[in-house]
């Protein structure tokens, strides 16, 4: 038998670091799948709370990663770290263009089983400006 894909859950946070009136941490969860594990593609979806007159905000993107050859090439079970960008749409009080770079390791990889941590810069990008954000999430990911 062989996965077709690897879909899994994700609990994040997102600080904005120029808040302009907004609250400044949001957390939240969402999706995730990786399609090819090995190269680390994947789309993921992640949905903040939001309170008062703050909405919601979304961040649904598209993005791969890379190991190092030197760390490990991602074949090792535990702590292998990773480095990516990913791109997609944003909602962050109106619609925005996402671009996101990623510095990630995964904690735990099996074969029946991942859990990976990551910090992503994330910019989104429109009409009224750029505003810029740390996104920090976990995930656990399994083959399906």
């Amino acid at each position: 038998a062989k996965a077709k894909f690897y879909p899994g859950v994700r609990a994040s946070s997102l600080i904005l670091l120029d808040r302009d009136g907004r609250k400044r941490t949001r957390f939240g969860g969402g999706a995730v799948i990786h399609f090819l594990p090995e190269d680390r593609a994947s789309l993921e979806i992640d949905i903040f709370g939001g309170d008062g007159d703050d909405r919601a905000a979304v961040i649904a993107t598209l993005g791969g990663a890379t190991y190092s050859d030197f760390l490990g090439r991602g074949r090792r079970c535990f702590l292998n770290p990773d480095l990516g960008v990913r791109i997609g749409y944003g909602y962050l009080g109106g619609s925005a263009f996402v671009a996101a770079g990623d510095a990630g390791v995964e904690l735990y990889k099996h074969k029946y089983l991942m859990v990976d941590a990551n910090l992503r810069v994330t910019t989104f990008l429109s009409d009224g400006g750029a505003d810029v954000a740390l996104v920090a999430g976990g995930g656990l990911v399994v083959p399906f």
